[in-house]
């Protein structure tokens, strides 16, 4: 497993064109990546935030960039600072955006630094890699065939046959 936890910007500048040279980073990861989990901040989705309109807008435009193309593979959406409560109804809009899409393999996960009530919010940080992990079950990346050049050597003993 790799996790990446890409500049914010990266993605950004590919919410808006998918081309921009500042989105380099971003389409790569997409293009190669068999899993994804976008944050929500709900702490910039309360109705004292000053950029909840915007937040709202990237979420969405993000989601829309990562459902292009997304075929088969796992999409999840992380509520992060779960423990700051947000408008039922905020919440609402952006679940049905993400529901007017066809993504075969969806979940939400309500996240905090703060244990949260039973631990839920830490566990459910684990259950989200969890889910992803058991979604990913089935597409398992092939092992390359390795022959051995020195097995005396336990660092050059396995070689790929392609080397």
């Amino acid at each position: 497993l790799v996790f990446t936890d890409a500049p914010g910007e990266w993605f950004n500048h590919w919410r808006i064109n998918v081309n921009n040279e500042n989105a380099k980073g971003a389409k790569w990861i997409h293009d190669n990546c068999d899993a994804f989990l976008l944050f929500a901040d709900c702490e910039m989705l309360t109705p004292n935030s000053l950029n909840r309109g915007t937040t709202k807008q990237q979420i969405n435009s993000v989601a829309d960039r990562i459902i292009e193309n997304l075929d088969n593979r796992p999409f999840g959406l992380i509520w992060s600072k779960s423990d700051i409560s947000i408008p039922v109804e905020t919440k609402r809009q952006i679940l049905s955006h993400f529901e007017k899409n066809p993504i075969i393999h969806f979940a939400e996960f309500e996240t905090s630094v703060k244990e949260g009530e039973d631990e839920l919010f830490h566990k459910s940080i684990c259950n989200s890699i969890y889910w992803i992990i058991k979604k990913l079950q089935s597409n398992k990346n092939k092992l390359p065939s390795v022959i051995s050049q020195k097995p005396e050597d336990m660092f050059l003993s396995k070689r790929t046959i392609n080397e």
